[in-house]
């Protein structure tokens, strides 16, 4: 049997982590199982199909990628080798055969307010990136296309109104993170459209990887042990901490006092920091978890959180395309709380982005009203500091 060592790590960190009591991974469906909400789900499926045949192929055009990036991925001349390139489920015949081609890398279910949710994780490690046959623009299809199915599923086998669902790569080059985002984040703007606002999908690449995957792993472990040897990354983990408990043929030398007392550094919300015996990990966090964190800490659910972070994204990507002076604009790379604001204000008076945001019930234009409270929120913390 193979064993995958990412879908251990995304198992130990959906039971330690998120707290589900339930996790299995490589979940697939059965035939024998009976199909609920069938009609929903057909016309779901219709409905994504329309929404996806449009998308992709303004994805294909080029029409909604970074003309002024740099970077170039190898695979990016290839063509999608599937017999219809502009469907997101190719030329699945029914719903039947949809669902039976699903699977999952790690399924959870965790128990909020006495009602079951699901967390569903598809991890990927490429050595040298993200990228799956075909180049960027197929791995974020591919991607959309995985979390469509998923969500089918878990309708049509627990019934779940709500449902999160992650895709997590320790190393993403910039051109597929961009995008994968923009694909997610139409694929959130669609989900908003259908009334399926419980269920979120968003990414943990690079340096969330790290913060939001890794580093809490590795505290639950270093606070509450590892007693299950099934967790195969817990108990690698433990192995390598041993290293620590050893005996030692010769002692360090020893530090020399300079008689000068060192300041307490300044420890940023930004930053996060955990040794486990000889292991060290400093994760930094991106300006979009850094806001969605902000969000979860006023209140707002995760699933609307990330809604509200992919409005802002997507956000940036009409601005670009339709606000004088915004060729390069980018929401979350913006430091001025006060031109964040004015960028905003010019989005809102176009009666275009009001019809562009009325396409994921407005979560879009909340999403950006909520962004400029947390820049302006962050410059007040800054000026205090």
């Amino acid at each position: 049997m193979k064993i995958e060592m990412a879908e251990s790590m995304v198992y130990s960190w959906l039971r330690k982590v998120k707290q589900c009591r339930i996790v299995q991974t490589n979940w697939k469906p059965v035939p024998e199982w009976p199909l609920e909400n069938v009609e929903e789900l057909e016309r779901l499926k219709t409905a994504a199909e329309a929404y996806f045949a449009d998308v992709i192929t303004k994805v294909e055009d080029g029409s909604n990628t970074d003309a002024d990036s740099t970077e170039f991925d190898a695979d990016d001349t290839i063509t999608d080798t599937s017999d219809a390139p502009s469907l997101i489920f190719k030329k699945t015949a029914n719903l039947e055969q949809l669902i039976a081609q699903t699977e999952c890398d790690v399924l959870g279910l965790s128990l909020e307010d006495g009602k079951y949710k699901a967390i569903a994780v598809e991890v990927a490690f490429h050595e040298n990136g993200l990228n799956y046959s075909g180049g960027r623009k197929v791995t974020a299809k591919k991607i959309v296309s995985k979390f469509l199915r998923i969500i089918i599923a878990l309708r049509a086998y627990f019934g779940v109104d709500e449902a999160q669902l992650i895709f997590a790569s320790p190393h993403v080059k910039n051109a597929t993170l961009q995008q994968v985002n923009e694909m997610m984040d139409e694929l959130t703007a669609f989900l908003q459209s259908e009334n399926l606002g419980g269920f979120s999908v968003s990414v943990l690449f690079n340096e969330d990887f790290q913060s939001e995957l890794i580093v809490p792993l590795v505290q639950s472990v270093e606070q509450h042990g590892a007693a299950d040897g099934s967790e195969l990354f817990v108990r690698a983990l433990k192995l390598i901490s041993l290293g620590d408990k050893l005996p030692r043929t010769s002692s360090p030398a020893p530090k020399q006092d300079t008689g000068k007392q060192s300041s307490p550094r300044k420890s940023s919300p930004n930053i996060v920091t955990v040794n486990f015996g000889s292991v060290g990990l400093t994760a930094s966090v991106s300006p979009r978890q850094s806001f969605v964190n902000w969000l979860v800490e006023r209140g707002i659910s995760a699933n609307t959180a990330n809604s509200y972070a992919s409005g802002v994204n997507t956000s940036s990507k009409f601005a670009r395309e339709n606000l004088m002076g915004c060729e390069h604009l980018d929401f979350f790379a913006m430091t001025d709380a006060d031109a964040v604001e004015q960028r905003v204000k010019e989005l809102l008076r176009l009666p275009s982005y009001m019809n562009y945001s009325a396409r994921s019930n407005h979560s879009r234009k909340c999403g950006l009203e909520r962004y400029v409270e947390y820049m302006k929120d962050k410059q007040r913390q800054f000026a205090m500091a």
